[in-house]
């Protein structure tokens, strides 16, 4: 009788031994049992023998390797076509491969062995994944293959006749071009970095300033094609032009590559002529590319046009850069100096506004990868640096017991560099030099071209420490470049360095975030933003001259001690023992754009005619605020270029300030100058009434409402303003008053003190107790009154009581028969807030406590109300304004009573709080008597 055997384990099956082929004679009484030749029995993850141990160490053991261990799958390399260009390369490669001469070599790859108890001739299984390896499999380095067999593709294609159609729709901004003129009635136009748009009529060059996406982003292989049959459209340095090749395999015929510091002629006024190096004086364009110091291959553009009559202008376009000294010295730029007595002049500055905010001004780039080096080179140098900080002892996992017999000794660090697709690698190259360590290019998350793309840059040093070994044969360290995301949080950076098995050779893992803008953001895994550039940044406010002051004489220090180490302090441990964090993130004030210090000086450094904001540009508001905080600088910069001492207050800015002789052929002052003030006392008092009033208003109408208010009622008042002044001084023949800038913060002073009346008709102000006592409703009356005397008698001007009166009765035009609000008495305020799905929107407000003649003293109502009267109901036959119904004052008053409520409330409440925390302090005071005595 046989005996029965007992159920089967799922891993005893796993490992069970191959059994030989046997005869069974079933007459028998007993089976005969053929002999097993036993096998090693193997870890199945990390191929250990595991014969020596019991069955539930072996169990233990292998839950462990696929605890800490992933199935490390290599990448399949997609198989390359092989493009020949030419009849006789086809004909010779096609006569090669016929008569069997190809000396293509099979690489041999090793398989994995069959299963045991599986013949070698049977059909391979296709591996299926689970989600889990999949996702491991995303972090996993995997070694770069040379393809079993490349297909050739003969390509035999005619060269286009006609054009590609394009799906774009968007025409190409003014931003984004620009233009020269090569006689006073014919313009030449190129673009800059636009390549996202539709197909111009009339550009044929196409600029690109480096290789990052928001400057290259639309390109694709057939964009050339879309506008040119064969010709050179696209402009831009050697590097950049061999990123596109790899990146978008742009054909080189339609790419014109330019050497850094070299001067070509691209473009010639007298007729056809192919771009070239030249240092002639002929009309045309000019341009000389110089290293923007941002990353590889970017370049700023100085243009000149050369015009039929032999005139010189000049462009600089600066695209995203970083001042430094060989920049701001460079042969092509000192011409244009202030300090030269006859400096020449740059017509326009396109400016990297990246960090447009006295809040960023970070350490210069040299400094932050001097510092970073010299950290890592003391924590490997100075085991006591290292164990203050990192702990003294090596850590240990819970499976390093069954290796060790075969464990080496562990590197200190493996330090990860977040990159972009190009960028960031000087901070890599200053640590390996320091170090003398390998660099390591991570391909994950890359379409395999990213040792090409580095390869491209052409830096010899980049290239001899460049190595396919992610462990590198430094006995310390290695340096991976890896994408931004890895070294962006802290589980990112912790994947990769467990799904590589990295812990096994490594104690520490290290991750540099180099973005400009944590310096002042502290920037953490929460709001960590993965961008191929940095985040522009721009405060709302504007720049003051104070802190303008303040930015330009203080130079940011920076010591790894202070700014780096301790961004990520040890846990609390004890003498010989580790901190608990294998993985740490730091990040770095590193930035490839200008900051806010260096962009001041370089616009105060050189003679520069317009500068214009290039970032966040498409946003208005920005673009204000970037204008409105260069006027300084550009004030500033005026005045050093004078001999003779002057005031910020006799320099001009017509681009950006209210000036009648320029404003009608810059409408946009309308806007700007609402920012913009003559003198720097205006410039503070300006800034302190927007600040001071919108951010009480905000609280009732909301930050749209608000903006739409002062644009609105700034920019009808300025063209207003400059409309009265240009009559007034053609009549009186004053031509110099054409060229006399106005201020424009008026526009909105005698607006926000219409609003504020609205808000609280009925309130007292009462000074210094009570000597002065009068309503809130006339204090509009009692301004206006006064300005304009002054201006009358002091100035003998129609500046500022013209302003000021435009903006008293274009504010309350607006606001008694325009502004929209929900008729709901429950929401008295605008209609941007609130639930409103009850309520009907109304236009302007009908109450009673609203009306005109309230702004008025009692002693003059009567006649003012006939004009009121006359006025209204002109504008009534006319159609200007819609007269009111009894429903609309009646819901307006309720609104107003309950607005008024509303404020009454909100005032005892900052009052009570005020109290409280003064009777807090006397408490406290108290307290530390009474504790003294």
């Amino acid at each position: 009788m046989v005996r029965k055997q007992k159920q089967a384990s799922i891993l005893e099956f796993s490992f069970q031994q191959a059994r030989t082929q046997a005869h069974v004679d079933l007459t028998e009484d007993e089976p005969i049992i053929p002999k097993i030749t036993p096998e090693p029995i193997l870890c199945p993850v990390c191929a250990t023998t595991m014969e020596p141990w019991d069955m539930d160490f072996r169990i233990k053991h292998v839950e462990e390797c696929l605890t800490m261990s992933t199935v490390k799958e290599e990448v399949p390399v997609k198989t390359e076509e092989v493009k020949i260009e030419t009849f006789e390369e086809v004909k010779i490669e096609t006569e090669r491969l016929q008569n069997g001469t190809s000396d293509e070599v099979k690489e041999e790859v090793p398989e994995r062995p069959p299963l045991p108890g599986k013949s070698s001739s049977s059909k391979k299984r296709k591996a299926s994944l689970s989600a889990v390896q999949k996702d491991r499999l995303r972090y996993v380095n995997s070694k770069e293959e040379v393809p079993k067999r490349q297909r050739l593709r003969i390509e035999l294609e005619e060269s286009p006749t006609e054009l590609l159609p394009s799906s774009r729709k968007t025409p190409i901004p003014d931003l984004k071009i620009l233009t020269f003129w090569p006689d006073y009635d014919r313009k030449y136009e190129i673009s800059m970095d636009a390549f996202s748009f539709k197909p111009h009529e009339t550009i044929t060059q196409y600029f690109l300033s480096h290789f990052h996406s928001d400057h290259y982003g639309g390109i694709t292989k057939r964009w050339p094609r879309e506008r040119t049959l064969g010709s050179k459209i696209i402009y831009c340095s050697t590097i950049t032009g061999k990123l596109l090749a790899i990146k978008f395999k742009i054909d080189p015929e339609f790419i014109y590559p330019m050497d850094p510091d070299v001067r070509y002629k691209v473009y010639s006024y007298e007729g056809p002529e192919e771009a070239h190096p030249s240092q002639e004086k002929t009309p045309g364009i000019y341009t000389t590319p110089i290293d923007a110091n941002h990353c590889p291959g970017a370049v700023i553009f100085l243009f000149e046009s050369v015009n039929v009559r032999g005139e010189s202008t000049y462009k600089l376009h600066c695209g995203d850069f970083r001042v430094c000294p060989k920049m701001v010295n460079h042969p092509a730029l000192r011409p244009f100096h202030i300090e030269l007595k006859l400096p020449l002049k740059l017509e326009k500055v396109y400016l990297d506004t990246t960090y447009m905010s006295p809040k960023y001004n970070f350490p210069k780039q040299e400094l932050i990868c001097s510092s970073v080096a010299d950290m890592f080179s003391d924590l490997v140098s100075d085991d006591k640096l290292f164990g203050e900080w990192f702990g003294t002892q090596a850590q240990s996992r819970i499976t390093d017991f069954l290796f060790r017999g075969a464990q080496k000794k562990k590197k200190k660090f493996l330090i990860l560099v977040g990159t972009y697709v190009i960028g960031k690698e000087k901070l890599a190259i200053a640590i390996s030099k320091k170090l003398q360590c390998p660099i390591y290019i991570s391909n994950i998350n890359s379409r395999g071209d990213k040792k090409d793309i580095i390869k491209a840059y052409g830096d010899a040093y980049l290239d001899s420490v460049i190595t396919d070994d992610d462990l590198g044969n430094h006995p310390n360290a290695i340096i991976h470049l890896v994408p931004m995301k890895i070294v962006g949080q802290a589980q990112e950076m912790a994947n990769y360095f467990n799904h590589n098995e990295y812990f096994k050779h490594f104690e520490r893992c290290i991750g540099l975030r180099p973005t400009g803008w944590t310096f002042e953001n502290h920037v953490t895994d929460d709001n960590f933003v993965d961008a191929e550039d940095e985040v522009p940044m721009l405060e709302a406010q504007g720049v003051s001259l104070v802190s303008l002051v303040s930015v330009l004489s203080l130079k940011p220090a920076y010591s790894y001690r202070h700014d780096v180490l301790r961004q990520n302090p040890p846990d609390k441990i004890k003498k010989g023992k580790i901190d608990s964090s294998t993985c740490k993130i730091y990040s770095l004030p590193y930035s490839e754009h200008l900051s806010f210090r260096e962009l001041s000086y370089f616009v105060v450094f050189f003679n520069i005619g317009e500068v214009i904001p290039t970032v966040n540009a498409e946003n208005d508001w920005t673009a204000l605020m970037a204008t409105s905080s260069l006027v300084l600088l550009l004030k500033i910069h005026y005045v050093n270029q004078l001999e003779e001492p002057t005031s910020l207050h006799a320099i001009n800015v017509p681009f950006i300030q209210l000036i009648p002789r320029h404003a009608i052929t810059h409408p946009w002052v309308f806007v700007t100058a609402i920012f913009a003030e003559i003198s720097i006392s205006l410039f503070l008092v300006s800034a302190a009434v927007l600040f001071a009033a919108t951010n009480y208003i905000e609280k009732f109408w909301g930050p749209t409402e608000v903006l739409k208010f002062i644009v609105l009622v700034g920019s009808i008042t300025n063209l207003t303003t400059v409309m009265i002044a240009i009559v007034s001084n053609i009549f009186r023949e004053d031509v110099g008053g054409m060229d006399k800038p106005l201020g424009g913060g008026i526009s909105y002073f005698f607006g926000f003190l219409v609003v504020i009346k609205q808000l609280i008709p009925e309130h007292h102000v009462i000074l210094f107790h009570g000597l002065i006592n009068f309503r809130v409703k006339h204090v509009p009356f009692m301004l206006l009154v006064t300005v304009s005397l002054w201006s009358l008698l002091s100035s003998r001007s129609l500046y500022p009581a013209v302003p000021s009166v435009v903006s008293f009765f274009v504010s309350y035009n607006y606001l008694r028969f325009y502004q929209t609000f929900s008729s709901d008495p429950l929401l008295p305020v605008t209609s941007v807030s609130g639930d409103q799905s009850n309520a009907t929107v109304t236009s302007g407000d009908a109450s009673d406590a609203f009306q005109l003649v309230d702004f008025f003293p009692r002693a003059i109502k009567a006649p003012v109300s006939v004009v009121v009267n006359l006025i209204y109901d002109v504008s009534v036959l006319l159609g200007i304004v819609t007269p009111f119904n009894d429903d609309a004052v009646e819901q307006s008053n309720l609104r107003a009573q309950k607005l008024s409520e509303q404020v009454s409330q909100a005032n005892r409440l900052i009052a009570n709080s005020v109290a409280e925390r003064r009777r807090q302090v006397a408490l406290q005071v108290i307290e530390d008597r009474v504790g003294l005595t």
